[in-house]
């Protein structure tokens, strides 16, 4: 397996990087996992240590020779792209001619283990799947009616516990989640009275509160959840908040204690503190102006920025974040081609990729995020096809592979992560069924 190397200087941004004088090989990234099924393209550069830094070597022949330990775990093909096959671990070797030496790098290969559910608005039921190298396979039960209009499901950290909001009848319906079999089953008091038409939701980093955004009656429903699943509403429930409409509109930091809500009509964004019981206190400042008709917003794993799409003016808004305040600072927007109809974003959990599901150009489009102003960069072969008119995405825990309702297809879309590049590459069998029109999807970790 070759490939040809042209000439380049070689840059490290935000990252440290230190080596001994004289040439050596780089092998990037260093010792990297991945999932079954998932890839990370590496990267092999002969360098000379100067009193300017690190630079490519001069040398007139750059062909590099991969090679890996065991293909039974981990392959690799001509341009350095790792795909992994089973758990274990494989080395990956780099041999670059007229270098003094070769360079290897471990890759630790992880079976992912979650359950992927769909909400199917107009069949009023919900699709459950199981997978395998991020290809999906209908469970056993499955769909399984649940109220009229079920629009998104929220769940647990844990993959203990569902919530599925049903925006036609104002209800959640609670299910706990069989980790063996994905089966949903009624937990005690299912479904609870919401506020009107509930949307957007999200269960805190703790797994105790469920966070439910109602749009038409323009307010936050707070649930606390129960060792049974059940919900009983918190006092002060429900909370007043700015207008949502639809999208993904709710967010929280990995700690859960700053609550983000994206303001539809007010082209707003509100920031808020979470106290021990699960309430919520504007944050000082709040709301935050942002690009007209905000849609959907994400919260960097790494408590750094908060992103926000916006459908009105074609953007994407960066925020800095103060970690120990919750504030926001505007960094920079990110203005879109007319027609993208950026709507959900996710990011992955390293901090160094987003991805938009852009319902108005049917693809992704996947971006590197500056580590230090949030930036945000197309990357290599972005926008991405393979979807269409999504109108949410969502990513497994590990950032291997993300997933997007078709909508009008009745399908559901997998990419499997290149946690190199951030590359997407459809998983195998991409699109799976659904039932009719799929609005939102989760990945929910396989419980214990």
């Amino acid at each position: 397996m070759k490939l040809v190397l042209s000439v380049i200087v070689v840059s490290f941004v935000c990252t440290a990087v230190f080596g001994a004088a004289g040439p050596t090989i780089l092998v990037s990234p260093s010792d990297p996992t991945i999932s079954i099924g998932g890839t990370v393209t590496l990267r092999a550069t002969r360098v000379v240590v100067t009193g300017h830094g690190k630079v490519v070597d001069s040398g007139r022949d750059k062909t590099i020779t991969w090679s890996s330990s065991d293909p039974n775990v981990a392959t690799v093909n001509a341009d350095g792209t790792v795909t992994g096959v089973a758990a274990g671990t494989a080395v990956i070797n780099a041999h670059i001619r007229q270098a003094p030496f070769d360079a290897a790098t471990q890759v630790t290969v992880k079976a992912t283990s979650f359950f992927v559910y769909a909400p199917n608005e107009v069949s009023s039921d919900v699709s459950g799947y199981s997978n395998l190298g991020g290809a999906l396979a209908s469970l056993p039960g499955f769909p399984l009616a649940t109220g009229l209009n079920p629009i998104t499901l929220a769940a647990d950290p844990a993959g203990k516990f569902a919530y599925v909001a049903d925006i036609a009848t104002s209800l959640i319906y609670g299910f706990e989640i069989n980790s063996g079999t994905g089966a949903l089953s009624p937990v005690p008091g299912s479904p609870f009275a919401a506020g009107s038409e509930p949307f957007a939701e999200l269960v805190d980093p703790s797994g105790t509160h469920l966070y439910v955004a109602n749009i038409a009656s323009n307010d936050i429903s707070i649930f606390q959840i129960g060792a049974d699943g059940s919900l009983a509403e918190i006092p002060g429930s429900p909370f007043a908040a700015g207008n949502s409409f639809i999208g993904d509109a709710i967010a929280m930091d990995q700690t859960g204690k700053f609550f983000y809500k994206a303001n539809f009509s007010d082209s707003t964004v509100s920031a808020y503190t979470v106290d021990a019981g699960g309430s919520l206190s504007t944050i000082a400042g709040s709301p935050y102006s942002v690009a007209a008709a905000p849609a959907s917003l994400a919260v960097d794993p790494l408590n750094r920025f908060v992103f926000v799409t916006s459908l009105g003016t074609e953007a994407i808004s960066t925020f800095q974040m103060d970690s120990s305040t919750g504030a926001l600072t505007p960094s920079s927007v990110l203005a879109l081609a007319p027609n993208t109809g950026a709507f959900g974003i996710v990011v992955d959990p390293t901090g160094r990729f987003a991805y938009v599901a852009n319902e108005g150009s049917s693809n992704v489009t996947g971006y590197s995020i500056h580590c230090s102003t949030g930036a945000l960069h197309s990357l290599a072969g972005s926008p991405f096809a393979g979807v269409q008119f999504p109108l949410s995405i969502t990513m497994d825990n590990t950032g291997s592979f993300v997933y997007l309702p078709n909508p009008t297809l009745n399908s559901i879309s997998g990419f499997a992560v290149d946690s190199g590049t951030g590359a997407l590459t459809p998983v195998p069998g991409s699109p799976f069924s659904a039932g009719n029109t799929p609005f939102s999807v989760t990945v929910v970790p396989r419980g214990q």
